[in-house]
């Protein structure tokens, strides 16, 4: 159900609801479980990477592939509302000479190292900045001085 109702926080009624198992009493049986994580899967392929992973992945709670799974449609999610009506600071953001619409025309990840960046400068961490969401944030460290820039 995690799966499903991420897939749909992403994309409006991506999964209709009207086709998920809910079960009896709100305890869907196995092959139910089995046909709504199917679902979900189906559901993420054009979304994110799934190399390998089926229903079994769940049913095992499998951690790696899981995690990897909940990762990226928790990012996805995460960057969904980066615009300029959600987060009205945006414009700080902006470079030497770029226009508000080139920067709401970058892909929300790009918008969001330059957020990570802008706060990095600001706690005197230049040596810091990043270039990706992945392994460059792989030791926290970056993200220890954003969150204490934005909460001292």
């Amino acid at each position: 159900m995690v799966l499903i109702c991420l897939v749909n926080a992403i994309a409006k009624d991506t999964i209709d609801m009207r086709v998920v198992n809910f079960g009896k009493n709100g305890l869907p049986s196995i092959y139910e479980t089995i046909q709504n994580i199917d679902l979900g899967i189906t559901a993420a392929k054009g979304m994110i990477r799934l190399t390998g992973t089926n229903h079994n992945d769940f049913l095992q709670k499998k951690p790696t592939k899981l995690l990897g799974v909940m990762w990226q449609l928790a990012r996805l999610v995460a960057v969904k509302k980066i615009d300029l009506k959600d987060c009205p600071e945006i414009f700080r953001l902006l470079e030497d000479g770029e226009e508000l619409a080139d920067l709401l025309k970058l892909p929300p990840e790009h918008i969001l190292i330059r957020w990570v960046n802008y706060h990095l400068r600001a706690a005197d961490q230049e040596a810091l900045q990043i270039k990706n969401l992945g392994g460059d944030l792989k030791d926290s460290k970056a993200m220890y001085y954003v969150l204490n820039q934005l909460d001292k």
